[in-house]
């Protein structure tokens, strides 16, 4: 683990761990913030860092939700295959 400055919005923060994901986290609530920041430029810096939380959450969210729908997918064409196999060995015998 090592100590890093990182900038989100305005602010520096010193933070303690993995490096390369703190920058790369860093960056994406930047990225977010400024995204934001474009839309809607007259909210207060706590709403605005409120809003990103929610994006990314969200996005979060939908990421997990396909990976479920893929492996239940996934699953559900093995099972296929399995039974298929099953089936064609019990016609062999």
């Amino acid at each position: 683990m090592s100590s890093v400055k990182i900038k989100i919005g305005d602010k520096e923060y010193p933070l303690t761990g993995d490096e390369e994901l703190i920058r790369q986290s860093a960056d994406v609530v930047n990225t977010q913030m400024e995204d934001i920041k474009k839309h809607i430029s007259d909210k207060s810096p706590e709403t605005l860092s409120v809003l990103v939380a929610l994006n990314i959450a969200e996005q979060k969210i939908l990421k997990e939700s396909k990976v479920e729908n893929d492996l239940n997918f996934i699953t559900d064409e093995l099972l296929k295959m399995m039974e298929h196999l099953d089936s064609s060995f019990e016609t062999e015998i």
